[in-house]
């Protein structure tokens, strides 16, 4: 292949193309540094661009440069130490009672100890218990970050839970029963986890880690941005979680002989209350520093589609992720504001183009600008759901972590797992191959566990609903489940696929609909913005009723360039 010569340097035509392009974009960030006189916005492109020129690098054939490190080392003694002194730090580092105004004071060994404290409840555990039940390895990567997460935020709900039900105090006994829970969790893993080999091997993709690294820094800065902009605690919705965790901390909030909970559930309120007796700092802080960890929702979207695309389509998870985190085109009426009024600060800017536009302020929840449980829980749930619904791992890891994580969810939010249920379905009718792995069943036992909190808690709020004696969600949900499990019941001892002519019918009539039809939706999509242009000519969407009505020509806004390459 032709190259050029630069001050002796040979680089191939390709590499030297890209190269331009991801300096073209560095530029183009520095002029809208200049422009808006605000460099947040340099910073945060800078890893923008470095991920930009390893997605153009992916259109080159082969799997570019594979690094593998060997290192020598025992992780067991290694998590010991940490887990060791993270226990230390929690129980010794006197706590640091002021005011949450007073945020700025917090000293640095109070801060270390609140990072032992997350390590404590939403990450040792979770990582203990994977290690138990997945004995094979064959959870790796950013799906075991995630799930690690998750199985962590269970447990520690189960623990917040159970002292609540013993009349006792969360705020008083969170610390030691954690610790004492993590002690017994590692000294299991000591006793029966496998003897490690002495020198192990870690591989590397350059260009995977080129794409995904820069997003994974770009979503932590953007979320830290975010943290500090709303010290102490940001307002809306958290303040609303911050104050049912705090009702929590103390007691079961029964009144009428009813819990008084958030109404997608109280399990992230009883895993905050366990986060803030093992903090050391004010509750309101603990709830804000949660921001730490926004990036689980685009690690769970990465593992599942690495789950759902084969390895041949490699490319296709690590670009769906870096599309992901675009917005829509709400940046492009910021620059026309800022065009026709060279005086607005960008304050003003983001605030107009935000509640005129749905677009900035409506963002992708991959991009969680607050700690709620829909990003926190909701969406990490359902997306390792679909990575365990084609991830061909070991039986027993599926029948262990599948009920906990619909349980998990349930409690935690519960569309998301509704959402799951039905695309099981579906999945279920028309894609399951014979013998391809039971599912249902580990739906139906994540829905028992669900029905056993509930019914042991001293007022039932998922069994239930506030107007209706049985809760219509769950039993329908529970009767979807049963169906599903009979479905695959009968395609296993048949032998034969589920109304198998009508899948094969079904999907030859899908992709002839898709041959033609994503033609329509081009012409829709371009049609929606056409009208958008012609008929808000003040750009005053809150004049179609606001949050209420949402007009048609409004969501080629929101999807943006996203939108138009997915129905291209």
């Amino acid at each position: 292949m032709k190259g050029k010569e630069i001050m002796g340097i040979k680089i191939k035509s390709h590499t030297f193309m890209f190269l331009t392009l991801s300096a073209s974009s560095l530029v183009a960030s520095l002029f809208f540094s200049s422009l808006f006189k605000e460099w947040l916005i340099f910073y945060l492109s800078a890893p923008f661009a470095v991920s930009l020129f390893f997605l153009m690098l992916l259109n080159r054939e082969g799997n570019g440069i594979v690094l593998k490190i060997v290192y020598s080392c025992n992780p067991k003694i290694l998590l010991m130490v940490l887990s060791v002194l993270c226990m230390t730090l929690v129980l010794a580092v006197p706590t640091f009672e002021v005011s949450m105004l007073e945020w700025m004071k917090t000293p640095p060994l109070s801060l270390v100890r609140y990072i032992s404290a997350l390590f404590l409840t939403s990450f040792l555990p979770g990582y203990l218990i994977l290690k138990s039940v997945d004995r094979k390895g064959g959870i790796r990567g950013c799906a075991a970050i995630v799930l690690c997460y998750l199985l962590s935020l269970f447990l520690s709900f189960l623990a917040g839970f159970l002292i609540l039900l013993s009349s006792n105090s969360v705020s008083v006994l969170g610390s030691p029963v954690i610790v004492v829970i993590n002690l017994i969790l590692l000294a299991v893993y000591y006793f029966t986890s496998r003897k490690v080999d002495e020198y192990r091997s870690l591989t590397l993709n350059s260009f995977e880690l080129g794409i995904i690294l820069p997003v994974f820094v770009e979503i932590i800065l953007g979320s830290l941005i975010v943290m500090l902009s709303n010290m102490p605690l940001t307002s809306g919705d958290m303040r609303r979680h911050y104050g049912f965790a705090l009702q929590f901390s103390q007691r079961f909030p029964i009144y009428a002989g009813k819990i008084i909970a958030y109404p997608g559930g109280y399990l992230f309120h009883v895993y905050l209350a366990v986060v803030f007796s093992l903090s050391g700092i004010p509750p309101a802080l603990a709830e804000q520093g949660l921001y730490l960890i926004s990036f689980m929702p685009i690690l769970a979207f990465y593992s599942a589609m690495k789950a759902w695309f084969p390895e041949k389509e490699e490319k296709t998870p690590i670009v769906a992720t870096f599309l992901s985190i675009l917005l829509g085109f709400g940046g492009l009426y910021a620059l026309y504001l800022r065009y026709m009024q060279p005086a607005f600060s960008v304050t003003q800017l983001l605030s107009i183009a935000t509640y005129k536009t749905y677009d900035i302020y409506m963002r992708i929840i991959l991009l969680p600008d607050i700690v709620a449980p829909i990003c926190n829980i909701g969406l990490p749930v359902l997306l390792m759901l679909l990575y365990f619904l084609r991830k061909d791992t070991c039986s027993y890891t599926k029948k262990a972590i599948v009920p906990i994580l619909i349980a998990l969810g349930w409690l935690g939010h519960i569309a998301e797992s509704i959402i799951f249920i039905f695309i099981l379905l579906v999945y279920t009718l028309f894609f399951r191959q014979s013998r391809g792995g039971r599912f249902g069943p580990h739906v139906m036992l994540g829905l028992f566990l669900v029905a056993m909190v509930d019914l042991i808690a001293p007022a039932q709020i998922y069994l239930r609903s506030v107007k209706e004696e049985f809760s219509t969600p769950f039993f329908t949900s529970l009767s979807l489940s049963m169906l599903i499990t009979v479905i695959e019941v009968i395609e296993d001892k048949l032998m034969v696929n589920f109304s198998m002519n009508i899948k094969n019918f079904t999907l030859k009539r899908l992709e002839t609909v898709w041959r033609f039809g994503r033609w329509i939706l081009l012409y829709a999509y371009i049609f929606s913005f056409i009208v958008w242009l012609a008929v808000e000519k003040n750009f005053n969407l809150w004049e179609w009723g606001g949050y209420s009505s949402v007009p048609f020509f409004v969501f080629p806004l929101r999807f943006g360039a996203v939108g138009l390459l997915a129905v291209t």
